[in-house]
């Protein structure tokens, strides 16, 4: 999963500044038992993971809906996005980063892995109000890099990760940790804080 260094990214900005990523890992901290065990937040890093966007038409035959869904291309292991009105209305831009991982999943393997997660929020209820939708793409996927902070611990001699999601403002669980740490074993220099995102002692 290693990416070229510097590499030049189509990015969605991030909804939290490097001061308020940091606050709200205060707050993760102040909840949670890792204070017990002496665990502290040594820097946080802004790291970028590519998703495949899709325009999806959902259909069953009476209605037709579209949205702009994305999956992740690393694994397809996160949850999707669901992006509010196109790609015209999201705050893009294009940087230079070596803190991104690399899609290793191409088009054809990401686009059933997102029907298969659709189908499962359809099915619950969510996204659309139709029953047994069918999925089609409306035109070529994009790839965007979304932004994640990654809060590194010192735990004793180990190292600790926290993840959190740049755009939606939560806490990521184990499959976010995990594809996280695959990446930082391949990656340990370009995964140390940059001067994009500098470390942060407390």
């Amino acid at each position: 999963m290693n990416s070229a260094p510097d590499a030049a990214l189509l990015i969605l900005q991030s909804t939290l500044t490097e001061g308020q990523a940091i606050a709200a890992f205060r707050r993760h901290d102040s909840a949670w038992t890792r204070r017990v065990r002496g665990a502290r937040l040594r820097s946080i890093a802004r790291v970028f993971v590519p998703y495949y966007a899709f325009h999806v038409i959902a259909a069953d035959g009476r209605r037709r809906q579209t949205g702009l869904f994305a999956v992740d291309a690393v694994g397809g292991t996160l949850d999707p996005y669901q992006f509010e009105g196109s790609l015209a209305t999201l705050a893009l831009e294009q940087i230079h980063s070596r803190n991104a991982l690399t899609a290793t999943l191409d088009v054809e393997t990401a686009w059933p892995i997102l029907v298969d997660k659709l189908r499962r929020v359809a099915f619950q209820g969510g996204f659309w109000r139709i029953r047994g939708p069918r999925f089609s793409v409306e035109r070529e996927p994009l790839i965007l890099h979304l932004p994640y902070w990654v809060g590194f611990y010192a735990d004793g001699p180990r190292v600790r990760l926290e993840v959190l999601d740049g755009v939606r403002q939560s806490f990521e669980g184990m499959k976010a940790r995990a594809l996280f740490e695959a990446w930082l074993s391949e990656n340990t220099v370009s995964a140390k804080p940059h001067g994009e995102c500098p470390s942060y002692q407390r």
